[in-house]
């Protein structure tokens, strides 16, 4: 009974429904949803045909996705701080786990791009409730707006552990989502839509995603345009130049831009602060002295944020004494952690999904997965729960389809 029951209900599809409703659930919901996820591909593995599955095993794949994991987990044997290595390793968990569900578990298992997009709106969906919620905080809960009293008010939040780089990455897919599939249809709606979420994105205004975007914009602009270069060249300076007066009459777009050039210190009463851009360098400085020092396989899982703190403090501020601060650049925790060798399998799993992607001619994946590319530079994107399940969602969505459009041309 349960077995025609299964058979007539495709579990792993609507465990994929649920996970897309990620940006709005909290870390324990997103946590049980992906061990159902793993479960009911576990179950199907299990009661299908050897046969079938072992075609589909792609064991390759799988070591070139989870070998940054791996390597991870072998430095816990030359980590001093057990403790955080542990506690690292298990929130970066989903780097094995869907790594496993998609070149293993999955067998010849395939979405196709009705159920893709199902999927894919419901993510839309999630996307717009955090979107309302986002304005809400703006226009009933903030006196005095600017953007950092948004970006204050989400890290208040009790019920999720909202961050703006990561609200602004769901804002950004759902806006992709959206331009992709009405492009050739005029739907007023979607216009609104998308329009509305520029605003959220521009409210959160996280410079690290906004600018990746651009860039982003920029690069596919050029290689997927057919027109001369010259009208290229003009056709983004036009841009630029429209958007810098935008922000120059926005207040608070001003000030988030302004930042950027502000690299000494801002003084206040009691003391002199660091500027934004300022932290950022002395971060960066303190991660590169470590790497330098340890390029090969790194300080291990456990120990490259006592070393970070220990530079921190020889810089005598009182920015670094109050907060636990990240590298901010998710290759450089990769060296840090890992050194070159855990990098070089890294990169090597992101060329994977770019190649594949572009052979497929997926416009759409294309954009999210450069989109993650580009704002590991300025974030541990994939360091907390929020962006790995964001990373693995649209992997496996992406892996599942193209299998399905392999095998049905």
């Amino acid at each position: 009974m349960l077995k025609v029951l299964l058979k007539d209900i495709d579990l792993r599809y609507w465990s994929l429904i649920l996970l897309a409703l990620f940006p709005v659930l909290p870390y324990a919901f997103i946590s049980i949803i992906t061990i159902i996820l793993l479960f009911t591909f576990t179950y199907y593995f299990c009661i299908n045909s050897k046969s079938q599955i072992n075609k589909h095993i792609n064991i390759k794949g799988f070591f070139i996705f989870s070998g940054f994991y791996l390597i991870l987990c072998f430095s816990l044997f030359y980590s001093n701080n057990m403790g955080v290595g542990f506690k690292t390793l298990g929130r970066m968990l989903p780097l094995l786990v869907f790594p496993l569900i998609v070149f293993i578990l999955s067998g010849d298992y395939s979405l196709n791009t009705q159920k893709v997009r199902i999927i894919l709106k419901v993510f839309v969906f999630s996307s717009l409730l955090l979107l309302v919620y986002v304005l809400y905080l703006v226009f009933f809960t903030i006196n005095d707006f600017h953007s950092h009293s948004v970006r204050d008010k989400l890290l208040d939040t009790s019920f999720l552990d909202l961050h703006s780089t990561y609200i602004s990455m769901y804002f950004s897919s759902a806006i992709f989502i959206i331009y992709s599939f009405n492009r050739r249809a005029k739907n007023y709606w979607n216009i609104v839509l998308i329009l509305l979420f520029i605003v959220g994105l521009l409210l959160i205004f996280s410079r690290g995603v906004v600018f990746s975007i651009l860039i982003m914009s920029v690069v596919i602009f050029f290689i997927l345009n057919k027109r001369k270069l010259r009208q290229k060249i003009l056709v983004v300076l036009v841009v630029a130049f429209i958007t810098a007066i935008v922000v120059y009459q926005v207040p608070f777009l001003k000030y988030r831009i302004s930042e950027i050039f502000q690299y000494g210190f801002q003084p206040t009463e009691n003391n002199r602060r660091l500027s934004s851009t300022a932290m950022r360098l002395a971060v960066y400085s303190c991660t590169s002295e470590i790497i330098i020092k340890n390029p090969l396989l790194g300080l291990g899982v456990g120990d490259l944020q006592d070393e970070l703190q220990l530079c921190y403090q020889s810089l005598n501020s009182p920015d670094f004494s109050k907060k636990n601060l990240n590298t901010h650049n998710f290759y450089l925790y990769i060296l840090g952690t890992t050194g070159v060798t855990g990098l070089l399998f890294f990169l090597f799993s992101l060329r994977m999904l770019f190649k594949k992607a572009w052979d497929s001619k997926n416009l759409l994946f294309l954009n999210v997965f450069v989109l993650i590319s580009l704002i590991l530079f300025t974030e541990n994107f994939l360091s907390r729960s929020y962006g790995l399940t964001y990373f693995c969602f649209f992997t496996i969505l992406f892996y599942l389809l193209d299998r399905n459009n392999k095998e049905n041309p």
